[in-house]
C-alpha cells in the first residue's frame, strides 16, 4: 500500500498527464515486481483461486478500457469511444460475473 501511495502521489504532483515524465513511477516499479512475483509463488505453495480471480476481474477492466481507448488512435474502427465511466463499469460487472461463474464453478468442483 505504501508503494501504491508513493505512485499516487509522485503522479500527482507531476501532473499526472499525457507528458509527464514517468520516471518518478518507474523508480518504484522493482517494488511493483518483487510484489507480483510474491503473489505468484504465495499462489503456487497455497493452490489459493483468489489471485487468479482477482487477475480475472482487472483483465476484464482492462479490456474494456482497452476498447474504449483504442478509437483515439485506431479511427477505423466501428465503435465509437463511448464514456470512460460506461467502460469502467462494464469491466466491473463483467469481472464481478466472472468471480460468481469462478465461485460457483468452484463449488461445485469441490461437492462432485
Amino acid at each position: 500500500m505504501v508503494n501504491w501511495i508513493f505512485i499516487l502521489v509522485a503522479s500527482y504532483r507531476g501532473g499526472g498527464d499525457d507528458w509527464d515524465n514517468p520516471r518518478y513511477r518507474v523508480a518504484v516499479a522493482g517494488v511493483q515486481v518483487a510484489l507480483a512475483a510474491w503473489a505468484l509463488v504465495h499462489r503456487q505453495e497455497r493452490k489459493d483461486p483468489w489471485l487468479r480471480r482477482f487477475i480475472g476481474l482487472s483483465a476484464a477492466m482492462v479490456f474494456w478500457v482497452l476498447l474504449w481507448y483504442a478509437p483515439r488512435y485506431f479511427t477505423e474502427l466501428p465503435w465509437s469511444a463511448g464514456k470512460p465511466f460506461d467502460a469502467v463499469g462494464l469491466g466491473f460487472v463483467s469481472g464481478v460475473l466472472y468471480l460468481i461463474w469462478d465461485l460457483v464453478r468452484g463449488e461445485r468442483i469441490l461437492t462432485s
